[in-house]
């Protein structure tokens, strides 16, 4: 077996296929994951296996990593589909772990739901799909309702990059806490709305990428192109036959505007599920305040801003009230 002391000595350099980040935290004791864990001291560093498949983690080895300021070890991007198996094998039970303050916990199951969801989305199988996203809504159900985090808080810890699933991930987060803001407090009503929200943007992937990601602006066809993802992915969800009607408006309707100059249908506000509502200020809150491939990320100030100054004509005038006042004097 071949193994590192510790993150200040580690192996020989080696030559691994292309590496993808995954979070320390994830890593449970006593549980082999199978994966040769690769180091690196900076990102212009080679890369040095730290530990070989065989190694069994015991709790000081990740909390020797973790006081050393390691954040993340490196595995070969073809141990992906092992990884995301060990995640969903043992996500509940990485949630649960105590050492992580709340704050914390969202920061695992973020960086746990980029590699579930980033494969997920990327499958034809929905069923997959529907399992992943699931299993991440629960969980940011159990952390919004059980501790007191506020959505500037959060703000500061997620990431801002343009990902789909570092974007559907983060609008989830933000609905379930708009919608509680309002009022709901059911947790299987808030989990409905976090998986809705989750899903709003499933039409995408049937979008080639470099469309989705391209830098400046669109033709007129490729704009018709993007603005059939609503309507793909209603049709997509509807045929699985297990989403309720208020999370198939949400993925139908986020592009809707209240004076009905919206998309792909063009209805007015009283025709717009109230839960597409929720979800086109949180989406659009999401999108301005992240890094874009065609712009640099908005101030949030300004973002809210926006929101304010377009309700009642693009969004729902409480919901914009409701989220201003959640972001602005919870902080």
């Amino acid at each position: 077996m071949t193994t590192a002391a510790d993150p200040s000595q580690p192996a020989a350099q080696a030559t691994p296929d292309a590496l993808v980040p995954i979070a320390v935290v994830t890593l449970r004791p006593l549980v082999r994951l199978g994966i040769d864990l690769y180091l690196r001291q900076d990102q212009d560093s080679p890369p040095v296996l730290y530990r070989a498949s065989d190694y069994q983690f015991a709790a000081d080895d990740i909390d020797r990593l973790l006081a050393s300021g390691v954040r993340s070890l490196y595995i070969e991007s073809s141990a992906l589909p092992r990884y995301q198996k060990y995640l969903l094998a043992n996500l509940d039970a990485i949630m649960r772990d105590g050492r992580a303050e709340p704050v914390g916990r969202f920061q695992i199951l973020q960086d746990s739901a980029g590699a579930l969801l980033d494969d997920a989305f990327r499958t034809i199988k929905i069923d997959r799909t529907l399992e992943v996203v699931g299993l991440v809504g629960g969980h940011i159900v159990t952390l919004m309702t059980n501790n007191e985090m506020v959505p500037g808080q959060l703000f500061e810890v997620m990431r801002h990059d343009y990902y789909t699933y570092v974007h559907v991930v983060n609008v989830a987060t933000y609905a379930v806490m708009l919608a509680t803001d309002l009022g709901i407090s059911q947790p299987e009503e808030l989990e409905k709305i976090a998986v809705g929200a989750m899903l709003h943007d499933i039409g995408k992937r049937h979008v080639e990428s470099s469309l989705v990601r391209k830098g400046g602006s669109l033709s007129g066809a490729e704009r018709e192109i993007m603005r059939r993802h609503p309507q793909t992915g209603f049709v997509e969800l509807r045929r699985a036959g297990v989403l309720d009607w208020g999370q198939l408006m949400m993925v139908y309707q986020h592009h809707e505007q209240v004076d009905g100059g919206g998309y792909p249908v063009g209805v007015p506000q009283d025709e717009i599920h109230w839960q597409a509502r929720l979800c086109s200020v949180v989406d659009v809150f999401d999108a301005m305040s992240c890094c874009r491939p065609y712009r640099a990320q908005m101030p949030v100030p300004s973002v809210l801003d926006y929101l304010y100054a377009h309700a009642g004509v693009i969004f729902d005038s409480e919901m914009v009230k409701c989220w201003i006042s959640a972001f602005r004097g919870r902080k």
